[in-house]
């Protein structure tokens, strides 16, 4: 196993790909935000909607923001600017350490009108494959799309990861991973390996077992 992972706390992005038309006002993308230790320091990250009510993102973001049961504020990024212009409130629902991934729910179900897929299970990657990741812009308070490839699939010992050329940013944790072939969502934002500058993604497979294992529901293709 290669050495040098880096894992944020603080980050993350949402999204759904620029270039299509947006379905609604809503991306279907949000910003997540936590106080800890009595309102002294905020934890922030990403995450997409793949259910009703249901954001799927990283599970040490999760952590970090205070574990299960956990209230977080949910920023709904507009299709049009890809910023933030509405928050909604949710909790930590659950979440895997082990794989890295972790669902949200919203307190209103219908607060986001947008939801992406999620890749159906056992879909097929491999490396060269397109994948569209998403950065957040601290700047200007905003998420883009980054365009690479996948490099490697479950290189490291433990659960299975996705590794690509877009490297994550400390902001960027919890974003989604899309499989540009298909438009699915194939995996989440997790770490970086400091010495390739590669991407490091929760894999597709402990995505579905954690959505089974929680009881919920995701948006796949019919």
């Amino acid at each position: 196993m290669e050495t040098s992972i880096a894992r944020w706390a603080i980050g993350i992005l949402s999204v759904v790909l620029a270039w299509n038309s947006a379905v609604a006002e809503d991306l279907g993308f949000v910003r997540i935000e936590a106080r800890i230790e009595q309102g002294r320091a905020i934890v922030a990250f990403n995450g997409a909607q793949i259910g009703r009510g249901l954001i799927l993102t990283c599970a040490h973001c999760c952590q970090s923001a205070g574990g299960r049961g956990a209230a977080v504020s949910v920023q709904i990024l507009a299709a049009g600017t890809w910023k933030p212009y509405r928050t909604v409130r949710g909790v930590v629902l659950c979440y895997d350490p082990a794989s890295d991934c972790g669902l949200i729910r919203l307190e209103d179900p219908d607060a986001l009108a947008t939801a992406y897929v999620l890749a159906p299970r056992r879909t097929v990657m491999q490396p060269g494959d397109e994948v569209h990741a998403f950065r957040w812009q601290a700047s200007s308070e905003s998420l883009s799309p980054v365009r690479g490839e996948i490099t490697r699939m479950n290189p490291y010992v433990g659960s299975p990861v996705i590794e690509t050329s877009t490297a994550p940013r400390p902001g960027d944790s919890g974003g989604p991973l899309i499989l540009a072939e298909r438009r699915q969502i194939v995996g989440v934002t997790s770490a970086l390996n400091l010495e390739l500058q590669r991407g490091i993604y929760c894999g597709l497979d402990p995505i579905w077992q954690l959505i089974d294992r929680c009881g919920q529901t995701a948006l796949v293709e019919p």
